[in-house]
């Protein structure tokens, strides 16, 4: 006799199998792997358009990277939430999957946990190819300094070339696997691009090419969390209006994170209920010259983010109960 699976842990997998769907969903969009593509590509490409060096080596490749974290993560994990919820209560397939029976949080809980699952990977491969690009900066800028040239940017040719070969691969596997194993390319393009960045940033570091500031690592965290706060708002005004309206919303959620310093004190306080302070997870100037951003800081500043995302997923919930799915 086969004995049911407790209560709890029939909806674990539930919710595991939720979020391994919106996973697949998120990845097998074209649009994601466009735009983790062009994310790659701008950091790896940005630094040789520059031919002045006008402050610390790598610091313009190193900002380009966080601000390919910022806006292209968003843009991607904004509409991996909008199209996740969005579109299965506005189908009705969401249906189906409410009648098992799953609580209508689990199911919210589990999308989320998805498009964020898919961002993550997404992060991975921008700021593999950010450590990347910035020591190219720093390596050409070292073997420009032995030459006796001063105030030139320079990137090292191997460095760059290992990040474009890691593009390049990873859309030629991506083919192959398309063409012989009958796999979607879009979803298997999108792992194989932080895969192969990964690898690319593995030998730079092991092979002695570049060197890797791995002061960035704490940088970069708080910027993630703030994109994972707009993702969870995205997906819970999702749960009740139509992708349109949620995605102005969060747009201008944005704009006014970006503008809070120029509200009045008690509109700063009255906003940062529901709306992250961008100030308070933009940490990439610290990291000029030898000075670095401390893990403690780093993880406060993730710990405010928690909150807010919270809030937001009780604002879904409470969208989603009013909801008609029918």
């Amino acid at each position: 006799m086969i004995r049911p699976a407790p209560p709890a842990q029939a909806m674990f997998r539930r919710f595991l199998s939720i979020a391994s769907t919106a996973f697949t969903e998120a990845a097998a969009e074209p649009v994601s792997a466009l735009v983790e593509l062009a994310a790659v590509l701008m950091v790896h490409l940005a630094p040789t358009m520059q031919y002045t060096l006008l402050s610390e080596p790598g610091r313009m490749a190193r900002d380009g990277g966080f601000s390919a974290l910022l806006v292209f993560g968003a843009f991607f994990s904004v509409s991996a939430g909008l199209r996740a919820v969005g579109r299965e209560l506005s189908s009705g397939t969401a249906a189906a999957a409410l009648a098992r029976p799953v609580p209508r949080p689990l199911f919210l809980a589990g999308k989320i946990a998805g498009v964020l699952s898919a961002f993550a990977v997404f992060a991975v491969a921008t700021l593999c190819a950010t450590a990347i690009s910035q020591g190219s900066c720093i390596a050409g800028a070292m073997e420009a300094a032995s030459r006796g040239e001063t105030g030139v940017a320079r990137v090292s040719g191997q460095c760059l070339a290992a990040g474009v070969l890691a593009v390049l691969l990873a859309l030629a596997v991506s083919a192959a696997l398309h063409r012989f194993r009958r796999a979607r390319f879009a979803p298997a393009l999108f792992r194989s691009i932080a895969l192969f960045q990964a690898v690319a940033a593995a030998w730079v570091l092991f092979s002695g090419s570049a060197p890797l500031d791995l002061r960035m690592a704490p940088a970069a965290l708080p910027v993630a969390a703030y994109v994972c706060v707009l993702a969870v708002a995205a997906s819970a005004m999702a749960c009740r209006f139509r992708p349109a309206f949620a995605a102005a919303a969060s747009a201008a959620m944005a704009v006014a994170s970006a503008f809070m310093s120029l509200l009045p004190a008690a509109m700063q306080t009255a906003l940062g209920a529901f709306i992250p302070d961008f100030r308070n997870f933009w940490l990439a100037d610290a990291l000029a010259g030898v000075s670095g951003v401390p893990w403690r800081y780093s993880m406060a500043a993730c710990a405010a983010a928690l909150p807010l995302s919270l809030v937001w997923f009780a604002a879904g919930c409470a969208l989603f109960r009013s909801r008609d799915i029918g």
